[in-house]
This record gives structure tokens, sequence and C-alpha cells, in this order.
């Protein structure tokens, strides 16, 4: 669209004479506007012998500046193609462009417990994060199917071996992310948990699923 108007904005200069008559007399004034094709087109204008100084355009030049004037009606009104470009684009991160989904985390048992549902074909997307935990304590996030993610576990963030995995001090925790983009991927098809190591564990997390 841009490039339409730049090849179209019209360059005006306009003249105007004064004469020893009561009257103003107005010179030839030059009108060239550029055509689509960056040519330039001369629109043909008139003098005027009042007071009152025109511009005059003939029906050719008119006919010119209408085409040029429906060009760009058309480029204006012409469907964005689907996937070349994203009105107020900035990042095709699931975490900004979907509505996320709150939940709150509260966990007070030592084992691995699940945070997000699975969804067939989808992984869950994290958007944010934040736990505190009562006492000293360490944990891990996970991905994993059956029961509580028991089957085919991996780690996210920390270790299956809670031993070598994020540690917490008591009243201790982390934020992650704000929102505005993913900090963790559960695999497509597969559950989120957390699995910690003793004490109760609280917080909240954001999500999308993609």
């Amino acid at each position: 669209m841009s490039k339409i108007l730049n090849k179209v904005w019209p360059t005006i200069a306009f003249t105007l004479l004064s004469s020893g008559a009561a009257n103003a007399v107005c010179s030839q004034i030059p009108l060239n506007i550029k055509d689509a094709s960056g040519n330039t087109v001369a629109m043909s204008s008139g003098t005027a012998g009042d007071t009152n100084c025109k511009t005059y355009i003939d029906a050719d030049s008119a006919s010119v500046l209408y085409g040029i004037l429906a060009q760009i009606n058309t480029a204006a009104l012409a469907s964005i193609p689907a996937g070349t470009a994203i009105v107020g684009y900035v990042s095709s991160d699931p975490c900004l462009q979907k509505t996320k989904t709150n939940l709150a985390i509260s966990q007070a048992t030592t084992f691995s417990q699940q945070l997000v549902a699975l969804a067939a074909g989808s992984a869950i997307n994290v958007c944010s994060m934040f736990v505190i935990s009562a006492s000293a304590n360490a944990l891990a996030l996970t991905n994993g199917t059956g029961t509580n993610c028991a089957n085919g576990s991996t780690a996210l963030i920390g270790s299956l071996t809670l031993a070598s995995s994020v540690s917490l001090a008591a009243n201790g925790g982390w934020t992650l992310g704000n929102g505005a983009g993913t900090i963790l991927i559960a695999a497509a098809g597969q559950e989120l948990c957390m699995l910690t190591s003793t004490g109760v564990i609280a917080g909240n997390l954001t999500y999308v699923y993609q």
C-alpha cells in the first residue's frame, strides 16, 4: 500500500502572478502526479481571470487520476493472504497469541502430582509460574502419561532425581515468566506434573494448549 501511495502522491507547484488590474490573474498552474509505474503525468490546468484562482483538470486527465485512485482503493480493500501477515504482529508464541488458563498450585505431599491434564495431539505451553515452599524442599517439573506422569516421565525443570534437582530454602521460591512468552513445553499428548521431596508448596501457573 505504501509503495502505491508513494507512486501517486501528487507534486503540485502553484504560481500566482499579480497584475495592475483590479483582479488578480492566475498563471498556468502545473499539476503533475506519478502514476503506478512511476511515470510523471501532467494534469492540464487553465487560467482564471477572476479573483478566485482555480485549477482546471480536463476530462482526459481526470480519467487518469480516477484510474490511479481506483488502484489505491483496490489495494486498500484487498484481502491479506492467510499466513503472510498478522495485523498487530508481535510474536507467534502461543502464550502471547492465545487466551491463557490460570491454575492454582497447592501440593502438600511428597510425590509426583499432575498439574495440567494432557490433551490429545496438543502440547502444554507454560507461560508463567511462581511457587513458594513452606520448608526446605526440592522440586522438578516433568511431563509424561498415566497417573501423575508415571509413564515415560522426563524432566522439564530440574531432575527426576530430587537430590540433584532444584532446591528451595524454607519460605523460598521462584518466579518464571510474565505470561507473554513460553517458559517450558510439555510434549504433545503428555501431561504436566510437579515432583517434590517434602513439605507444602503453593503458587500459580498460566498455560495454553498448542
